[in-house]
């Protein structure tokens, strides 16, 4: 996968990306905790394996609302393993262990009762084989926990809200190279690495589901974040208009705009599957 986030990132860059990251956790966080926390309360899973983790801070919420189950996060990024391991001690949450790890065929031995990956799948290069690899991580019964921004047009016929749906899939499609589009081939992907009892569900995240003061600092960052690395893309006019915007609009309770993810959920049962793996991150 060649992604900036695959590439070596400054000091500052990884600054960018962490208080990013963290801002993401909260808002997100209002519903995908809920939806984890349901997962690990309605199956028996004693360790817990996540991919992706970022500096950390939404899976400390987790663990630390779960003392009794085990966690392993993992991310290929040393600085923000690094973060997520100082926060940890900080919080003295003991049922988790942070490692620099990529996530493919050689990656641990052990296996778990829940494998959780939150937009992550996206940026996989052979997401097929990525899901292959999970289903292969997981005990017997064990589930596969997703999250995914499900991109599509909102349907609101507002120009300030339009283009920033459009400069969000634009850094997303032509910078970042992922597939926007990962849910929508999510299912097929479940079913031919053998998953079943497979279900997705569409998360709604707006100033009324989460909260305006969440939903503007999750848009306010995404449109900052991308302006300090794709200055061409997110213009500073365009942030001074989105600032006026947010203050008019959102809380002027004018629109209600919104953005979507898919929480999907799938269970291991043991098949004849044995094709090759390979790094896939």
């Amino acid at each position: 996968m060649a992604t900036l986030l695959e590439q070596t990132l400054s000091f500052k860059e990884n600054k960018l990306l962490s208080k990013a990251l963290k801002v993401q956790a909260k808002a997100f966080g209002i519903l995908d905790i809920p939806f984890l926390l349901q997962i690990l309360d309605n199956h028996p899973i004693n360790k817990v394996l996540d991919i992706g983790t970022g500096e950390g801070s939404f899976i400390l919420e987790i663990a630390k609302r779960k003392p009794e189950i085990d966690f392993v996060a993992m991310d290929h990024n040393k600085e923000l393993i690094k973060q997520a391991t100082e926060a940890k001690e900080k919080l003295n949450i003991k049922n988790i262990n942070f490692i620099k790890h990529r996530f493919g065929s050689r990656f641990y031995s052990k296996k778990f009762d829940l494998v959780f990956t939150r937009f992550c799948l996206e940026h996989s290069s052979s997401p097929q084989t990525f899901v292959n690899q999970v289903f292969n991580q997981l005990n017997k019964r064990g589930v596969f926990a997703i999250i995914e921004e499900y991109w599509f047009d909102t349907g609101l016929d507002d120009e300030i809200w339009q283009k920033f749906r459009k400069n969000n899939l634009k850094t997303f499609k032509m910078k970042f190279r992922v597939d926007p589009y990962t849910p929508r081939h999510l299912t097929k992907w479940l079913h031919e690495a053998g998953f079943k009892n497979i279900k997705s569900k569409i998360a709604i995240y707006s100033p009324n589901t989460i909260g305006i003061e969440y939903f503007c600092s999750l848009i306010l960052n995404i449109a900052f974040l991308g302006n300090q690395w794709f200055p061409d893309i997110w213009k500073k006019k365009y942030l001074k208009k989105l600032e006026q915007w947010i203050e008019k609009v959102i809380y002027g309770h004018e629109l209600d705009p919104f953005i979507t993810c898919v929480h999907a959920t799938a269970i291991k049962k043991e098949h004849s599957f044995s094709k090759g793996l390979e790094e896939v991150l």
